[in-house]
């Protein structure tokens, strides 16, 4: 179980995959699951239980491949794309 902090990433993490969904930077959310072989039913439960444990491999992700900035991710500080 996580704690406030966790659960706040959690939350980020979420938001995060929304704005590049919308932006365009991500097709669909399934082909992001897919294409990094996350299971869809297991991140869409993450997301709405955010207490639960998350794959911390989801933050190198967003980071390196989509241009997260780690400060934002992480602290919520900071605009959400770094490049």
């Amino acid at each position: 179980m996580q704690n406030e902090i966790g659960r706040e990433i959690n939350r980020r993490t979420k938001e995060a995959i929304d704005y590049l969904v919308e932006v365009g930077r991500i097709d669909k959310f399934y082909l992001f699951c897919d294409r990094y072989g996350f299971n869809r039913r297991n991140l869409v439960r993450l997301f709405r239980e955010p207490q639960r444990e998350f794959p911390l491999h989801l933050l190198v992700i967003l980071i390196r491949d989509y241009g997260v900035s780690p400060e934002w991710l992480l602290l919520g500080a900071g605009p959400i794309l770094h490049r």
